[in-house]
């Protein structure tokens, strides 16, 4: 069972201590004290689904923190702990597309039940960005196959006329084995077109179940 990879910053070894028992029942937990580690930890490759951060912390803030995630085109999905958020930290987290404020004190489950749906947000935005390369490449792939056959019927045709214009047979070995070739070729692309719909078929499904999971209706 896949385990959800979490990312835990805050400067209270307290908080962190119960955040990441909690979190640890349910999701690999990578704690931080300080958000310049954390930072460094992705610089050298880390890939967290989901990082859950304080606020305000001694040095870089997690908000400041948020902003070089954004630098980074890291889309990383981010909790943001605060103990008050002022309007200028409440603008600041909107504009930098937190993901969810948990404001404190607050309980273990809701920060789990967050997580959750952090991970489920992030899976979901993977799902568009494949479904949407996998669009592209079937249309690309469907329009192969048309000009394929558009090629092979050509060819037909042309083959057809020439015979009946030189009165010779309408087939040679050279040009059956070219009509072969291009049947080959068809059959290939429609196997294509075949795997890449029920790719997209399979992702659309997914990508309607993690809907459903993030809207309370398991169901769908």
């Amino acid at each position: 069972m896949y385990r959800v990879r979490v990312s835990l910053i805050d400067d209270e070894p307290a908080l962190m201590a119960a955040c990441k028992s909690a979190l640890s029942r349910f999701c690999d937990v990578q704690d931080f004290p300080s958000a310049s580690e954390a930072l460094e930890s992705f610089d050298n490759g880390a890939q967290p689904d989901v990082i859950v951060s304080d606020i305000r912390m001694p040095g870089m803030s997690g908000l400041e923190f948020v902003e070089r995630l954004q630098e980074r085109k890291i889309e990383t999905p981010v909790i943001m702990i605060t103990g008050f958020a002022g309007k200028d930290e409440l603008l600041m987290a909107l504009r930098n597309r937190v993901f969810a404020l948990l404001e404190k004190p607050f309980d273990l489950a809701e920060l789990t039940e967050l997580v959750g749906k952090a991970a489920m947000r992030r899976r979901l935005v993977a799902l568009e960005k494949e479904l949407f390369s996998k669009s592209i490449l079937l249309s690309k792939t469907m329009a192969d196959l048309v000009e394929r056959i558009r090629e092979r019927s050509s060819f037909a045709e042309n083959s057809l006329f020439e015979a009946q214009v030189d009165k010779g047979p309408t087939w040679n070995p050279e040009k059956t084995a070219l009509l072969a070739e291009r049947a080959k070729g068809e059959s290939q692309a429609e196997k294509a077109v075949d795997n890449l719909t029920l790719e997209l078929q399979h992702l659309a499904e997914t990508r309607r179940g993690l809907m459903g999971k993030l809207k309370g209706n398991p169901k769908d």
